[in-house]
């Protein structure tokens, strides 16, 4: 709704923009961690979100992600990564080797859903293409609406 929103004016005149929010996936750090580190995550395409919860592990060079099942589903090195539609950012502290992290990337979208605007003008319900002619055009062109 909000990609479609974007694609049309409002009744004021301006590009439509967001008529919702979700929330953003969540990020537990294991109890043992023997770092300071925590990591943000961000959804890298939000109309093809993560189907499982994550365990992310860092071995002292890698970070090793696996899904809910156990199964191996990439790894990155360095602060950032990008592995299965997320991306995982090592936010602030550090990790230190045999530290967890878990990542519930979309349970609580529903829960946070909510209205981004109250004001029924922000929907982008009018065409953003105009078309105008001189009264000296003599052209054949004709501008028809696709059905």
């Amino acid at each position: 709704m909000n990609g479609q929103n974007a694609l049309g004016i409002d009744l004021n005149g301006q590009a439509g923009g967001a008529l919702f929010t979700t929330g953003s996936p969540t990020v537990y750090s294991n109890a043992r961690n023997q770092g300071t580190g925590t990591l943000s995550v961000d959804l890298a395409d939000a109309t093809q979100p993560p189907t499982s919860d994550y365990k992310v592990s860092y071995n002292g060079t890698n970070y090793n992600v696996t899904d809910s099942s156990g199964n191996a589903v990439g790894s990155f090195t360095g602060t950032t990564g990008t592995v299965a539609g997320m991306k995982i950012t090592v936010a602030s502290g550090m990790v230190q080797k045999g530290d967890s992290f878990t990542i519930q990337p979309t349970r609580s979208s529903l829960d946070n859903f909510a209205f981004a605007t109250t004001n029924p003008g922000a929907i982008a319900a009018s065409s953003p293409a105009t078309s105008s002619a001189t009264t000296g055009n003599t052209s054949s062109a004709a501008i028809h609406r696709r059905r």
